[in-house]
């Protein structure tokens, strides 16, 4: 029990708090340890970053910090720590980056600020150069830095489009960390896209499962290659239920939800509930338009709310393809011909080698054109 732990040996309480059962109970050493000494910077600290990662509270959090910072300006962890809640919890951007600042003012080599600032100037600042550059010298200074080897491998698969330096990052990061989620989660979408080994892919889906069974991105990731891939609609529909069960609100997911309720299952009622909800979170999705948009015109024939939902589409992305392709398919349906052959050409002029606009074109020119 706490009763018996002696508050002023600092090894004897980091030894307690590492062998806590649970959260709860590392809570309630925290603020044991307060009640004696409420200026205790290690706990102070270690209990703000409980208050950020795990209970999501990030006014609690920023109230430990603060403490810290009134009584050790300097600390770097803290500094680097409340940036992150500033960055990513509060959206407090100038803040954040004055606090990323000080912490490598105090500590140049400090691989967590380095890190979280490469991060910080990639996603907000667009600076792609200066963000490798931060990723680098993170690396530098702790070249097994998991964190940053995974943030380096996303840039890189992502923005440069460079996979096998991408693939390297990945491959570097779980040599040093095997059970790490998000890298695992991340690889397995390489492997898939980048080489189409939905085998391997499906391992790291797996082994990611494995360690952390709500990680949300790789229920995702692995719904979309079982519908996509494996034509396993059970096994989707599993996973895709999986993540709203963890995030209600995960948008894609209610998406391709919807889409599979749409034209595999034929449960138009659910599917109209999914695409609905996604569209409350992101009335912007391209997806989600372009299909609610086919089961307004297929399954409801309310051709109207169909030609609206395209043109919502086509206002957010005038080249997407999908509803390129549905509006013209529309039109056909409504013997507007010359409007169907326009919508096909600028679909073809997106991607000129999509098959079914140039079938679907020829069919269209077949009836406007004199024999």
């Amino acid at each position: 029990g706490t009763q018996d732990m002696d508050w002023r040996n600092e090894t004897a309480l980091e030894a307690a708090f590492n062998t806590a059962p649970n959260c709860d109970a590392l809570e309630h050493m925290y603020l044991k340890v307060l009640e004696h000494n409420s200026s205790h910077v290690a706990t102070l600290h270690n209990y703000g970053n409980l208050l950020m990662r795990i209970r999501r509270n990030a006014t609690a959090a920023q109230e430990q910090y603060e403490k810290v910072l009134a009584v050790a300006p300097g600390h770097v962890a803290t500094l680097c720590n409340y940036g992150n809640l500033q960055h990513s919890l509060l959206g407090n951007l100038e803040e954040a980056e004055r606090l990323y600042k000080s912490a490598l003012t105090h500590d140049p080599g400090h691989a967590t600020s380095l890190c979280n600032y490469g991060l910080y100037v990639q996603n907000v600042k667009r600076d792609l150069d200066e963000a490798e550059r931060l990723y680098r010298q993170a690396l530098e200074s702790d070249p097994a830095h998991a964190t940053t080897l995974y943030n380096y491998a996303r840039m890189l698969q992502e923005e440069r489009k460079d996979m096998p330096a991408a693939e390297e990052m990945f491959k570097r990061a779980l040599s040093g960390d095997p059970e790490h989620a998000h890298v695992l989660c991340s690889y397995g979408l390489l492997r898939l896209y980048s080489h189409q080994d939905a085998d391997g892919a499906e391992e790291l889906y797996r082994r990611a499962l494995a360690i952390d069974a709500h990680h949300v991105a790789t229920l995702y990731n692995y719904g979309s290659l079982l519908e996509g891939v494996r034509q396993n609609f059970s096994g989707a529909e599993e996973m895709y239920q999986r993540v709203l069960a963890v995030d209600p609100r995960h948008m894609t997911t209610l998406s391709n939800y919807g889409g599979l309720l749409h034209t595999v299952s034929r449960n138009y009622h659910a599917a109209e509930g999914m695409y609905t909800r996604a569209l409350e979170i992101d009335p912007n999705s391209t997806a989600t338009l372009c299909n609610y948009g086919l089961l307004q015109q297929t399954v409801r024939a309310q051709f109207p709310e169909a030609e609206r939902l395209y043109r919502r589409s086509l206002a957010v992305d005038p080249g997407h393809v999908a509803t390129l392709c549905n509006y013209a398919y529309l039109s056909a349906t409504l013997q507007n011909y010359s409007k169907a052959e326009h919508l096909l050409d600028e679909a073809l002029a997106a991607e000129p080698s999509h098959e079914f606009a140039h079938h679907f074109r020829a069919w269209v020119r077949n009836k406007t054109r004199p024999a």
